[in-house]
């Protein structure tokens, strides 16, 4: 274990996740999933063009959204639950009504795909990162681009946003992340000692670490108030594909090429938990709801598996 202030992390509290079932009806992979603030509703986007939404706890199918051209890489979800964003290869991103499933706006501008976005908490304002190497913003409500935020940020694969909104990270093939201050928009700083191009970020509860997921398969947490990387995970075997942190912020989970969905804890060298796919193929996605209680890994042979914490 490594030496942690005894402030930064607690001891380890081996989760107990009950696997509930499994959902079928994509054709692809499954490339982005995401859950409503309240816990109830499941999006899920894959490259076979469509987005589809689930309720969580019973698995039934809700609607399927089939507007997109081309795959779909990124959705984000309204903190109040109204709104839902998707975006991937066609360049465009659509704004949905979660309720209603109407399609209200198909925001263009991008001249490269659409790999990650982000819903303010003002539940107004989207934030969306692309390989055309630019961060846009855009009013949600009115459906309108307002500004460039950041032209030269590299071919992006990833952003997040910390809960409070006031911290945007984003990152890409050449390794480098950089924290932006968002009111106004800023560069902070840049973190520099990352060598393995990115595929997803993700922000701790408490805005106050960062975690990577790197192609060469490791994974990568950094204390931000110091910009000190704590954690450097090996998982040589595969690529590691995306990662969030937990509800409490004391643990990463990860979604792994090699399929499993591993759960990490800060101080530990070897993964708390292996979750097993059973054949499915590599995950290539990973969500949980804001409560904790449930955790949902997509894959690659186009199945949504779902697991309750008991």
């Amino acid at each position: 274990m490594r030496a942690y202030p005894s402030a930064f992390v607690p001891e380890p509290i081996l989760p107990n996740w009950d696997f509930r079932f499994t959902l079928k009806g994509h054709q692809d992979w499954v490339s982005a999933l995401a859950i409503s603030s309240d816990g109830q509703i499941l999006a899920s986007g894959s490259l076979d063009k469509t987005v589809k939404l689930w309720h969580l706890e019973t698995g039934d199918l809700i609607h399927t959204f089939s507007d997109h051209q081309q795959g779909v890489l990124c959705l984000s979800l309204s903190p109040d639950g109204k709104w839902l964003a998707s975006g991937g290869f066609d360049q465009t991103i659509k704004v949905w009504k979660l309720e209603t499933g109407e399609l209200c706006h198909t925001l263009t501008g991008h001249n490269g795909s659409v790999r990650s976005l982000v819903i303010m908490p003002d539940n107004q304002t989207l934030i969306s990162g692309s390989f055309d190497q630019t961060i846009k913003l855009w009013h949600l409500d009115q459906g309108k681009f307002v500004q460039d935020l950041v032209q030269d940020a590299g071919r992006l694969s990833a952003i997040a946003l910390s809960p409070d909104g006031k911290t945007l990270a984003s990152g890409g093939g050449d390794g480098i992340i950089d924290l932006w201050h968002v009111q106004p928009f800023d560069l902070d700083f840049s973190l520099t000692d990352n060598l393995s191009s990115i595929n997803s970020l993700a922000l701790s509860p408490d805005g106050h670490r960062l975690a990577a997921a790197c192609t060469d398969g490791t994974l990568k947490v950094w204390q931000l108030d110091s910009a000190e990387r704590v954690e450097s995970w090996q998982c040589p075997c595969a690529p590691a594909m995306s990662i969030i942190f937990s509800d409490n912020g004391q643990s990463a989970i990860a979604a792994h090429a090699d399929g499993t969905i591993k759960i990490w804890w800060l101080g530990i060298d070897e993964p708390l938990l292996v979750l097993d796919n059973n054949d499915a193929g590599s995950v290539v996605s990973v969500a949980l709801s804001p409560d904790g209680q449930w955790l949902a890994g997509g894959n690659r042979d186009g199945t949504v598996k779902v697991w309750q914490q008991l």
